[in-house]
């Protein structure tokens, strides 16, 4: 399955954040991590505020995942053992 540039950019994102921090998160450094243009990035994301946000949720949407694949069920459904375990 091909991975869409909005997943891309996000992952893109998310290692620059990881690298250099959130000051780092700019629509040139992000472009140049991705391997797009500033003008891809604007097409997904209208601010930077609007960037930061979207790489929270991913980092957030990607942590719930992993957390359901190592106990087998939603934080939710989850023991805090299971949890801490996960």
């Amino acid at each position: 399955m091909r991975t869409s540039k909005r997943t891309q950019i996000l992952d893109a994102a998310a290692r620059l954040v990881q690298r250099e921090g959130v000051k780092s998160v700019t629509f040139d450094a992000v472009a140049a991590e991705a391997g797009l243009t500033k003008g891809g990035l604007l097409y997904h994301f209208a601010s930077r505020e609007e960037l930061v946000r979207a790489i929270h949720q991913h980092l957030a949407d990607r942590w719930e995942a992993d957390l359901v694949a190592a106990a087998g069920k939603p934080a939710a459904e989850a023991s805090p053992a299971e949890r801490l375990g996960a």
